[in-house]
Order: structure tokens, then sequence, then C-alpha cells
């Protein structure tokens, strides 16, 4: 097909200011090379001057994001199919691929419970419909667990659109008093990557360990932001690329004449990628709470629970019967399970490392013993879980086509009034 009649596609709200753009805009770009028909528009920002343009403009279809009820007015008068991208709005009055935000909310609250907590808390920050959303799917898992969950909303304080989420500080008075009267361990959820690094020094000013005394989870994974934080948080991954991807497809379906089934097409997100933040077993005993920091730290140097045992100066029985009532499990068992944890974190992440240094690192004899160990405990070898991983990083879902396709012609610049009307 020639390039004059490929479809022209405009991008509203797309300007690959953060990871989460880049990474739907990583989803359009592979689409655009494997349909081979597609010529990207691309505009800086959301604005209903956009939205107004864009009625105008020589488009076939345009993916977009609304974030305000004026904008969903005029994306609705578009002569045009266009897809949102935002969760900012429960409605935007388009047809709409996003992040499903419940089910973030709910792999939060199951990460947790897994973690052995019984206390639980949210804090919704500032944002949109999403915001809500996270928390609303927590806050129902918790309720089916059978736990409460003590909740905390902080006020919205709107700066720019490229800035739009912003704390006082005294919000962050308010947000370090309610984190003080909360009984300990407990497990947070806080909706937000954007703001975490000051959750966690509210907690720090409040006197919180963390994951000691609170551990924390966030979404959606925003890999610069989560890392840098000290400790580096644990946040539920959304594949904002598959997000990308897959409103393209849907916008090219419907300017072929196809019908959407759902206003709604909601992607799940993949998994909770665990960091210092969570990397805790909640328990009330200051014994075995003792024992599990033992068994965290020195897990990796072969560890087992004569060595515990005799780092505690405990009778074995008793502490056997105090280790089994708070946790569930035999102290061989959770360091043998904590030991295939840091094993599969590490074949997952460092794929160029040798299975012998591997096994060396998380503590196992040799790479025979380490094999025997996975196969029991999760059905598979240590190579079967590298070749897995290494699969999914060359699938085309996990690599995404070099951006010189901008340098080829696919994608040019569309210029329209930045004047802004008071749309926030």
């Amino acid at each position: 097909m020639s390039a004059k009649t490929k479809r022209r596609i405009a991008l509203i709200g797309l300007p690959i200011t953060s990871q989460e753009d880049e990474s739907i805009f990583d989803g359009l770009v592979r689409y655009a090379g494997t349909s081979g028909a597609w010529q990207y528009f691309l505009s800086a920002e959301s604005t209903v001057d956009a939205f107004r343009f864009l009625r105008k403009a020589n488009c076939d279809g345009a993916i977009v994001r609304v974030l305000n009820k004026e904008m969903a007015r005029e994306a609705k008068k578009l002569p045009f199919p266009a897809i949102n991208v935002s969760s900012w709005l429960e409605k935007p009055g388009i047809p709409t691929v996003c992040r499903d935000d419940a089910m973030i909310g709910r792999l939060a609250a199951e990460h947790l419970l897994q973690a052995g907590f019984r206390r639980f808390a949210c804090v919704i920050c500032p944002g949109g419909f999403y915001v809500r959303a996270r928390a609303e799917g927590f806050q129902k898992t918790m309720e089916k667990a059978g736990f409460p969950c003590a909740m905390h909303t902080m006020k919205a304080h709107y700066g720019d659109i490229a800035h739009p989420q912003r704390i006082t500080p005294a919000d962050l008075s308010g947000l370090q008093a309610w984190l003080a009267q909360l009984q300990m361990p407990v497990g947070l959820f806080w909706t937000e990557d954007h703001l975490g690094e000051q959750l966690l020094r509210s907690c720090q000013k409040s006197g919180l360990r963390v994951p000691q005394d609170m551990a924390v989870v966030s979404a959606p994974n925003r890999m610069s932001l989560c890392e840098a934080s000290a400790p580096p948080m644990s946040s539920v991954n959304s594949p904002e690329e598959e997000v990308g991807f897959l409103a393209a497809n849907w916008l090219d379906r419907l300017m072929a004449g196809e019908k959407m089934p759902a206003s709604h097409h909601k992607v799940p997100p993949t998994h909770v990628e665990a960091r210092k933040s969570s990397d805790t077993f909640a328990v009330d005993d200051p014994i075995v709470a003792r024992a599990l920091g033992h068994i965290f730290k020195h897990v990796g140097e072969g560890l087992n629970a004569s060595e515990l045992i005799g780092n505690l100066n405990l009778p074995r029985r008793t502490f056997y019967r105090m280790f089994e009532a708070a946790t569930g499990q035999s102290p061989q068992g959770f360091i043998q399970k904590r030991r295939v944890q840091i094993t599969l974190d590490l074949l997952s992440k460092d794929v160029d490392l040798s299975l012998k240094e591997v096994a060396m690192r998380c503590g196992f004899r040799d790479r025979n013993r380490m094999n025997l160990t996975l196969l029991k405990i999760t059905g598979k070898s240590a190579q079967a879980w590298r070749e897995e991983r290494i699969a999914e990083i060359n699938t085309p879902t996990g690599r995404v086509p070099s951006r010189s396709s901008l340098s080829q012609g696919a994608f040019r610049p569309l210029a329209y009034p930045s004047r802004e009307q008071g749309t926030r």
C-alpha cells in the first residue's frame, strides 16, 4: 500500500512525558509496524482546543485521552472513529481501551494477603476515576477475605495538565496522623506510584518502618519512580504497551466499520513487581518476627532450620510450635519457599547469569539441588523457567520496534492551537 493511501491517525494526549505515555506509544508503534497502512500525527497534550481543531483536520481516526467532561463532549462530535486510552473519567463518552483498575486493586490485596497480613489500609491518592476504582477493588477483595480495611482519601489539588496531582504540607500532616493511629503490622495500598515517595517519607516521619511495620504496594509500576524510592516500592504492573496496541487494533476495526462490543475494553494487570517495600511476612509474635527477619536476610547463604533455631536460642519444639502458629508453615518449609521465590526472581531479572551462579546466590549447594527443589515446588526446572522468560522477552508483545520508524515517515507533527480555555 502506498503512502498516499495510508490512514491518517491523530494522537491527542500522548506527548511521551512519562513511562506510562512511552509504553502506550510503544504499543501504537508496534501496531503501525504490523499494519503497514497507518500514518500517525502526534499532538503534545489533551486540551479542548485540540479536540475542536481535530474536528476540522483531515484524519481517518484518532487515539486520545479524554480528561474532563468538556473533552468528552468534543470527542463525541468527531466525524471519524476515536478510541480513548484514559481512565480519568468513569464515562468518557467514546469507546475506550484502558487498564483494569479494579483488578489492579485486587492484585495488590492478594499480594498483601499472601504476605501474611491481617490488617489493611488504603490511601486514595489525588486523581481521576481510576484511583477510586483501584481502591474499591482492593477494599472488596479484603471484605471477601473477611478483613476490614481502613481508608484515607487525599484531597485533590490540580495544577496544570502535565502535573495535575499535588499534595500540600497540610495533606501530609493529616496523612502522618492517620498512619500513626493504625495498628501494626499493616499492609497498605497506595493507589498511585507518582506520589509514593511522599508516602514513604510520611511513614518515616511517623516512626514507621517499611516493610517491617507497614508493607506498601502501589500501581501501575512506573519503574523509574518505584526503584528510586527509599525503600524501592512494590507495584502492580499494568501492561500499558498492550493498552496502546489494543487501542490501535480496535481503532482499525472501527474504521473498517466494525462495532465495539462494549464501551470499555479493560486490559488486566500482569503481576505485582515485588520490591523492598513489601518484602516481609507479617506476624504479631516478636520472636517469630525476629526469625523471619533472619530468614529474609540470610536465606541466600544456605540457611536451614537448625541454624535458625540456634540463632534464636530456643527449644526446637517450642520454636516450631510458635512458628507454625504464626505462619501456617514449618520453619524449613518457609525457608524453602523463600529460597524458591528469590531464585525465580533472579532467573527472571538476570537471564545472562549462569544457572550455577544463580544456585550459589540463592543458597543451594549446587545447580542439581536447585533443579530438584524447583521441580518439587513449581513443577519446572531452572532451565525451563529461564527459557520461558527469554521467550517472553522475545515475543511481539515484549519486543517493540525501534523508533527509527519515526524517521521513516510514519509520524509527522500535527499543529493545533495550544491556548487553554480553563478546561481542567
